[in-house]
Order: C-alpha cells, then structure tokens, then sequence
C-alpha cells in the first residue's frame, strides 16, 4: 500500500486574523507524532508578508520545510554552535535533519528592504527555555530569495 506525503502545515494558510497568542500545529511531516506549537505574541494579526517570513525563518529550526526556490544558489548560513554552511543544495541537505522545538513563540517578526528579522522563545525536549532570533537578508527588496541567514539560539539564564 503506497503511502502519501504528509505535507507541512504552512503558517500562511491559516486564518486571516489570529489573536494575541493564537496557537497551531506547524510541521506534521517533520515530527509526525507530536508537531511544534507555535504563537505569536502580537498586538494585531500578521499581515501576509509577515506570515510568510515567519514560514522561512521557522524552517531554520526544522520547523516546516524550505521551498528550495527560496534560497539563492550561493546563500550562506550562520548559525550558533555550528560551521557556516553555504551554497542553498547544503542548506537544504542540513535542515533535514534538524529537530524541531516542541513549542515556540515569535514575539517579533521586523521586515525593511531587503532584510528581515524572526526572533522568539522555544523550549526542547529536556532543555531550558531559549531565545531564538533569525537574520534573513534577502538578494533585493522583493524577499523572494534568501541570500544569507544569521541563527541565533541563546539559552535562558535566571
């Protein structure tokens, strides 16, 4: 019996208007048994825009997948505790085996030209809380591919 693809849920395909921590599950095909929560601590509902930066920055916490259409062929990838990766083919080859958080709240999500900012609050399975915070810079204003990610991920001190 051939079995289908699950397909990730996409942050965009959800509901016009979210409130103030509005929750979903994100990234079935990634962690079929349990998917990540995710909020948003926002006053106001994303707007399209934000939502689909919201899409990119989360897949690099293994959250969803990247459309490799979106990545540049010469991007690069910083990211904590981790070598610099480049070319978009590595990219894609590393996020595979990413483990995604079990839950995360984006608490701001800034955009300007051609770079953008997602940064939150995730928690991992037997680890403290952490900050998170992605750096997209994009190769021109229109953000349809990703030239460089800057990942951030600090854990939460007392």
């Amino acid at each position: 019996m051939a079995r289908r693809p699950l397909q990730p849920a996409r942050l965009e395909d959800q509901e016009a208007e979210l409130p103030l921590w509005a929750a979903h599950e994100a990234c079935a095909a990634v962690q079929p048994t349990r998917a990540t929560q995710v909020r948003y601590a926002l006053d106001m509902p994303l707007q399209e825009d934000e939502r689909k930066l919201a899409t990119l920055a989360l897949s690099f916490l293994g959250v969803g997948a990247l459309p490799p259409e979106r990545l540049a062929d010469s991007a690069s990838w910083d990211r904590t505790g981790a070598p610099t990766l480049v070319g978009g083919r590595e990219i894609l080859r590393r996020q595979v085996g990413l483990k995604p958080p079990v839950s995360l709240a984006v608490t701001q999500i800034v955009a300007q030209g051609k770079t953008a900012t997602v940064s939150g609050r995730l928690t991992r399975d037997g680890q403290p809380p952490a900050l998170f915070c992605h750096v997209l810079r994009f190769t021109d204003p229109s953000q349809a591919r990703i030239a460089q990610v800057v990942s951030f991920e600090q854990v939460e001190t007392a």
